[in-house]
């Protein structure tokens, strides 16, 4: 019943199709995979929604941007492979991972999070937001027009990489734990208990 248990599930379909697919240039197959392939999607990003203990995780507004992110590197590494086509399916895509990640950041600081959290995603967010937005859509609108379709295949190689990079600090440096949080604070003796207090948190 665990959501890793249904990725890996899902994985076994999504492998096969994927084969045939490449083996047998079979557009049926490709079709199957690429449907399936969200349904693997949206295992992984409930992993971590499942993980209760890590507030930057189990937030709500995660899940889409984790969908998101992973269509529009999938799109990314498909302008690389079409050399420069699909542009502008790309550049919907980041405009969605651009809005949905500045969503759930905006929540996670209004909501309540540890403080390393928001202070490791705050630290990265105006690269993540050059790199892996503005630069890939001036590249991708200067594409056609000065005839270049490297810069579209960088465009994509950087919005690729920056969906990547975003999901790595998010599992291994912004991945702070609950820890605890006081209700009252107790008082020896006489007097009255103190206001409520969650130690680290924004």
């Amino acid at each position: 019943t665990s959501w890793m248990t249904r990725e890996g599930l899902v994985a076994l379909p999504l492998f096969a199709l994927g084969g045939l697919a490449f083996l047998f240039d079979s557009r049926a197959a490709l079709i199957g995979a690429a449907l399936v392939g969200l349904v693997y999607l949206y295992c992984q990003a409930r992993i971590l929604r499942a993980a209760k203990g890590i507030p930057a995780w189990r937030h709500a507004a995660l899940l889409p941007f984790m969908i998101a992110s992973g269509l529009a590197e999938g799109a990314g590494l498909a302008v690389v492979l079409a050399q420069g086509q699909g542009a502008f399916l790309l550049i919907l895509l980041i405009a969605l991972r651009f809005d949905l990640w500045r969503r759930y950041h905006r929540r996670l600081a209004q909501d309540g999070a540890p403080a390393g959290t928001l202070r490791v995603l705050s630290r990265h967010q105006k690269s993540f937001l050059i790199a892996g937005h503005v630069l890939p859509v001036v590249m991708l609108v200067l594409a056609p027009l000065l005839g270049s379709p490297s810069l579209a295949i960088l465009a994509g190689i950087l919005v690729t990489a920056a969906g990547w990079g975003i999901k790595l600090l998010l599992i291994t440096k912004a991945a702070y734990n609950q820890g605890f949080a006081l209700p009252r604070v107790p008082v020896r003796g006489q007097g009255s208990p103190g206001a409520p207090a969650k130690p680290g948190w924004a």
